[in-house]
């Protein structure tokens, strides 16, 4: 365990927990699930492919949304931080093998994230009571997007093209909102 100053930004390194903090902002990496029953708050989710397209979004609970008048530039911020935060957490990790971002949170949100071996992201905006979605994320995407998106022969990955698939977005609001009463 160890503790850095640089510039008035406190960064704890802890190698129990994996943690890092950095100022308000909490990177977890490997949050233990609680067991406690949470009422889950979902305000958006995204899938982003590895070049930064957003291929595909969906809104529910957003109160404030000061990015409305421009979706594309909320998207391009999501994706941009998240590549930041993955970037600095490799570099920063203490181990030679990478680590992988699972939830940022802060004092008004959670983000969850899985990252697919072939590079797809998945990104979920929750509340701060929220735990970690990072299974939920894994399951949408291999039991969910792989079933309903890549094995469809209509669907054209290439070139950013966003899903439009009705069925998907079914399955996806369905699982989401029944393992949102669940926790």
């Amino acid at each position: 365990m160890g503790e850095i100053n640089l510039t008035n930004t406190v960064t704890h390194v802890s190698l129990l927990k994996k943690t890092l903090f950095f100022k308000n902002l909490r990177t977890v990496l490997f949050l233990e699930a609680s067991g406690r029953k949470v009422d889950m708050k979902l305000f958006n989710f995204y899938i982003f492919n590895r070049s930064g397209d957003c291929l595909y979004y969906k809104e529910w609970n957003r109160s404030q949304n000061s990015l409305h008048d421009d979706p594309d530039e909320k998207r391009k911020l999501v994706f941009g931080m998240l590549f930041s935060l993955k970037d600095f957490t490799h570099k920063l990790s203490p181990r030679a093998e990478s680590e992988e971002l699972h939830v940022v949170k802060t004092k008004s949100f959670c983000l969850h994230h899985y990252e697919s071996a072939t590079g797809l992201m998945f990104v979920l905006n929750s509340d701060t009571e929220t735990p970690n979605q990072y299974q939920r994320l894994e399951h949408l995407y291999k039991n969910v997007y792989i079933d309903y998106v890549a094995r469809n022969p209509l669907y054209d990955s290439r070139g950013g093209r966003q899903i439009q698939s009705q069925i998907f977005t079914t399955k996806v609001e369905k699982y989401l909102r029944a393992e949102a009463g669940k926790s």
